[in-house]
Order: structure tokens, then sequence, then C-alpha cells
């Protein structure tokens, strides 16, 4: 468990560092190789990719800020320091942008740096009170004509002048005095909100702001600067408010006032004084554990229509059946992959009240714990609570670069036998066997013809997902077995594999449908489908087939039994805690190793192994479930030992004896 005060961000930049194969091979923008190169990197860019970690120390203050030159304007004199010119290093585009007959535009780039760059790589706190009194002071300007009732412009502002587009600034040219007071006042409507740079202007222009003025050719009519800067430069507000007319002067009087007066309005800030509004959340007071109340807050892929997500779903059902307290707390599973599954819609919480129980259980795997909650939520959503990794895996080993993984929780809960062996000897925190509840109440029956499949022939499936590796679910060794079982004429068995996330462009996919094309008696649906709809098709079919290399869990095997079709599938990993020899088709296999780029996050180094289950045997095997499938009463007794197996009601009592145990343990409030 996380105290307050623990220094994690060591442990997030490893992290960073090995998520990260472009910063490892030098492919990031402006990375170099070099011992400083990484840190480099970190303080200028990768603080605002993972901003929940975006804190700098003292010492990086210090080093960012040191001086690398200086731009001089008239009498003032702006140091150049050193985050600038590693910004730059990491941002070819701003380069390219501002270079102009191949010279860099130095005081575009400067006010590109002091409106745009700070914010977006988060280094606001570079600017401390010098520079702001640097920034703030008045330029005389060469060539300057016409008197001007505006204050001179502010070095600021002239950085900013400089970083506009040529026609912009031909519009607004500096030396003259009526442009001069509309790049002004464009400079307080416009750029100050679209930069976000109101923290930085001092409190003179606050006030010169809310003086009141006279309009044009109208003594007796008098409004906030600021007011008739905005109906200056609005069309919106020019049609809205006729200031010709006693009533629209009041009305934007009124708006006026409230802009100043309501909090977050636009022109609140007049009335503030300086306040960096920081874009990362400081962290939240968080209870002391045992202040916490008995329950658990489940994090994971509550839309996500893969199998990670629909752990969740049954660990919410478990929580249900058991009456454990329980919040849902979703994770964005990517761009990647499919979200719509809404069966938890109206379960996600969202806000600061996410999380409000003890227990924090992780319902997704280990790497994605660390780069999608760890690196992206930050460290606080660990702070004081239990952190419960329910991981799934794949493989009998964890990879040794990543064994500081473990330091997020503070024990592991396993679906299955295997992947608790692995873990053990991976790690000495605390390892508990807690099966995954299944259940396909959801399943719509639908006819054969909905699918697109025949309805005479036995039909064996098979359910993967193209994202889930094509090496670890192995498709064609079931192409192979299906052919050898049953001769090419046997019109009476058909093969139905059914994809989701395929990659059409992807030469392995496009290799993968030429050779089911090959056998007519193989369908092959790439369709997207509901989850119901893909329990239809489970129970539409009379067997289910799996020769995968490496399973955590099964989830699709035990659905099919749920169902109450034949399994076959490979002796080996999670699903052998369900392979009961009476009632499913267990496929022999020899142990091999897993070769180098078949699997994600495993080196050399990790001497990883999966099965080369047998084509043979699966032949064998195939058969033998073809033939048991129309016994009477086997149907049944594979349905009837399933649902004991993946009982909800029974896991969700696993679990509430062990958080009851813990609790115990850790002195939790109980209800």
């Amino acid at each position: 468990m996380f105290e307050q005060g623990m220094d994690l961000l060591p442990l997030a930049k490893r992290f960073v560092w090995r998520l990260r194969d472009d910063l490892r091979k030098g492919q990031s923008a402006g990375l170099k190789p070099s011992p400083k190169s990484f840190d480099y990197w970190w303080m200028t860019r990768g603080r605002s990719e993972y901003p929940a970690w975006a804190t700098l120390t003292e010492q990086d203050l210090q080093e960012l800020s040191e001086p690398r030159g200086s731009i001089k304007l008239g009498s003032v004199e702006l140091p150049v320091p050193q985050a600038l010119a590693l910004v730059l290093q990491f941002r070819p585009d701003v380069v390219e942008k501002f270079t102009v007959n191949g010279q860099l535009d130095v005081l575009a780039v400067a006010g590109w740096f002091f409106a745009i760059g700070l914010r977006e790589h988060l280094l606001q706190a570079l600017v401390d009170d010098k520079l702001l009194r640097l920034l703030d002071k008045p330029l005389s300007l060469d060539g300057e004509t016409g008197a001007s009732n505006a204050p001179s412009v502010t070095l600021l502002m002239r950085l900013v002048w400089h970083m506009l587009d040529p026609s912009l600034q031909k519009t607004m040219p500096l030396t003259q005095a009526a442009t001069r007071e509309r790049f002004v006042a464009w400079f307080f409507v416009v750029a100050i909100p679209t930069f976000e740079l109101q923290p930085w202007i001092a409190s003179r222009w606050r006030h010169w702001l809310q003086q009141e003025i006279a309009l044009p050719g109208q003594a007796q009519r008098v409004l906030p600067r600021f007011a008739v800067f905005v109906h200056s430069l609005s069309p919106d507000f020019s049609s809205r408010y006729d200031l010709s007319s006693e009533s629209g002067v009041k009305k934007l009087r009124s708006w006026a006032e409230l802009q100043t007066q309501k909090e977050n309005a636009p022109w609140h800030w007049l009335k503030s004084g300086r306040v960096f509004e920081s874009q990362v959340a400081g962290p939240l007071e968080s209870l002391p554990l045992a202040q916490h109340p008995f329950g658990v807050n489940l994090y994971g892929f509550a839309y996500g229509e893969l199998g990670i997500g629909e752990d969740l779903r049954m660990a919410v059902a478990a929580c249900e059946s058991a009456g454990i307290p329980y919040r849902v707390v979703n994770i964005d599973a990517g761009k990647d992959l499919r979200q719509d599954d809404d069966a938890l819609k109206h379960r996600v919480q969202i806000g600061q009240d996410q999380a409000p129980y003890a227990f924090n259980i992780f319902c997704i795997p280990g790497f994605d714990m660390v780069s999608r909650v760890f690196l992206r939520m930050g460290p606080d959503v660990l702070r004081n609570h239990i952190n419960i990794g329910w991981w799934p895996w794949e493989l009998p080993v964890w990879p040794k670069a990543w064994t500081e993984a473990f330091d997020l929780v503070d024990e592991l809960w396993t679906g299955s036998e295997f992947t608790g062996a692995t873990y053990r000897k991976s790690t000495d925190k605390p390892v508990h066997l807690m099966s995954l509840p299944v259940s396909v109440d959801r399943g719509i029956s639908k006819p054969r013809s909905r699918f697109g499949l025949p309805d005479g022939p036995f039909l064996f499936l098979f359910i993967f997902d193209f994202n889930s590796h094509l090496a670890r679910k192995n498709p064609g060794a079931i192409i192979a077995a299906f052919e050898l079982a049953f001769e090419p004429q046997n019109a009476d068995v058909g093969l139905v594999l059914k994809v989701m996330n395929a990659q059409k462009k992807n030469p392995l996919w496009q290799a993968f449908v030429k050779r089911c094309a090959k056998d007519k008696r193989i369908k092959l649906i790439s369709e997207t489908m509901d989850r119901p709809d893909v329990l239809g098709l489970v129970e539409a079919c009379d067997a289910y087939v799996s020769l995968h290399r490496a399973e955590g869990f099964g989830r699709t095997l035990a659905e099919a039994m749920m169902y109450g079709k034949p399994v076959i599938a490979t002796a080996y990993s999670g699903n052998v805690d369900f392979m009961h020899p009476n009632w499913t088709f267990p496929v022999s296999y020899e142990e091999v190793p897993v070769s180098a780029g078949q699997y994600p996050f495993v080196e050399a180094e990790d001497a990883a192994r999966w099965a080369e289950p047998s084509v043979e045997d699966a032949a064998r095997q195939i058969v033998m479930a073809h033939q048991r499938a129309q016994e009477s009463g086997f149907a049944e007794e594979v349905k009837k030992f399933a649902c004991k197996q993946f009982s909800i009601e029974r896991v969700g009592q696993a679990m509430k004896s062990r958080l009851l145990s813990l609790a115990k343990e850790r002195k939790i409030l109980l209800n």
C-alpha cells in the first residue's frame, strides 16, 4: 500500500522507458543517445504526455532556467532559458514553422514559447516573479507615430505579436497609434484566453481594463474598458448591444458585471490576483485506509467488447450476488478496441468520489495497470487503499524486466492455477486463486441463418480476437486438425471462425483469409457483433475448439460449456482447471520456446515457453467430440458441470471471504 509522501516518480519514469520503444530505440524526435537525453525528454516532453507526473523538482527548475543566451529588444534584454532550447529539440514542427529562408525567427520562436510552449509542455513554473516583471516591461518602438491612449506595449505583447502570421501583423502594425491600440485590445480579448496567459498579467493591467471610459462621441455614457474592447472586436456583440442607445449600454454593462463577478466567467481573472491554474490536478486528500468503508472499487474496461471487459462485468455480478459494496471505475481501452458494451452504463462512477472504498481491484492485465492507471491517473488512486491485481496472464513466466509492476499491488488474484503458479515464481506478494465467474444470460437465441450458416452440418466454432496475437490463438492448427479429422467430401461438418478486430491490410490477416477460402466448409465471420449475438452464435453451433498455445483462463471455452457444448482444447494453461475428463476433450502438446516477437514484453532472457498442440491428437479429439455430442444427456451433464464450476454466487462468496479477512487484518470499517 502506498503511503502519502512516497516518491514514486523514479518508478513511473522507469515504466515509461520500458513501455516506449520509440524512446529506447531513439526514434522519438530529438532523443539522442546520451546519459541525460531521457531526462531532458522527460522534463520538456514526457511530463506533458504523462501529466499526472508533471511535478518539477527544484533541481529540474534550476537546470531548465539556466540562460542559453539572450534576446535584446530596445533596452530590454530577455534571457533565453535552457528549457527553450530543449523544447525545440523535441519540436521539429515548431522549428519548421518559424524558419524563414533557412533562418530561425528567434523573436517568433520566443513568442511561441512564452505564449504556447510553456503551457503545452507544462513548464509554467519557470515563470517566476522576476521573469513576470521583465515580460511586463514597456517597450519603446522605433518609428512610433501618433499619440495613443493605450500604455506602451510590453515585452510579452511584442513577442506575441512577432509570433503572429505576417498577414495578421500587417493589420495591426505597432508603430501606428491607432493600430497599436487595436493590437492591445486584440491581445486582451483574444490572445489572453486563447493562450491562457491570465496569471501573467500584472495588476496595473487589470485595473486599466476595468476603468470606466467614455464611449466615442458620448461623453455621458461610460463602460469598463474591457467591455468596449470586446464590443469593438466582436461582430456578434455589435449586433446584440447597440451602444447608441441607453438600453444597449445598460445591457452591455450588466454583461460586464456578470463577467467579473461570476466565478469561472471569462473575465473573472480581472478580480483575482496572480494564480497559476495548473493543467494538472493536485494530489487529492485521501482518507487513511482505516477510514475507508468496506467495499471494492472495480477498475477495468467497463465498455470494452473483449474478454477482459467481460472479466470486469462478471466481477460486478459476483459483488452483487454476495452483497459486496462496489463502484465501477472505467479505464479507456484505447481507440483500437470497440467500446460499445453498455451493460455497466449506469454503474460507472465518474468524479472524485469514484473510488470511495477500501479495496481497489484491477480487472486488467498488469501492463495495463501500469500504463493506463498508474501512469495516466497518477499514484493517488493507489494511495491509502489495498490494491489487488486480478491480472490475466497467459505464459508460465513473468517478464523479468517488469518485476517492478508487482510494486503496484498488495496482492494478486488469479483466474487459474496456471497463472497463479507464474506469479508465485515471480513475486513474494500474496497470490490467491479467485476463479472467474461466467454467465451466458445475456445471450439471445438466433437461427443459424442470422449468421449466414447452414442448418444441416455439425458446426465446430472458434472465436478469437486478432489483437490477442495470432501466434497464441493458433487458428491455423484448428483448420489443419479439422481437415485431418474429416474427408474433404464430408459436407456434414463445418468449421466457423469468428474473428474480431480483423486488420484487413495486415499481411497475416490476408494470408489467413486465403487459407480459409480453400475449404468451402469453413465459414469466416469478421463482422462486428454485440455480445448477445456472439453468445447466440455459440449456442447455434455444436462444438467449440481451441488449439491455443496459451490461455490465462479461456472464457470462450467456458461459455461454450455453459451451453452444454463439447469443448476440444489444448490441455495446457488456464483452461486445464475446468477440462474435466468426462465432459471435455483435451489435446496433447509439447512445450516449445516462445519465439522473439511472438508475444509482447517477453524477451529472450525470460526463456518463455508455451504449448505446441498436436494436430493429429486434435483431429482424434474432434472426431470423438462429434460422436459424444450425439449421446443422450451429454449436453445436460456438460452444462451442469459448467454451472457449478463458473458459478457467480460461488465466486462472489470467495471474494467476500478474502476481503473480510483482509479487512480484519487492516482494521477496515465494516458496514
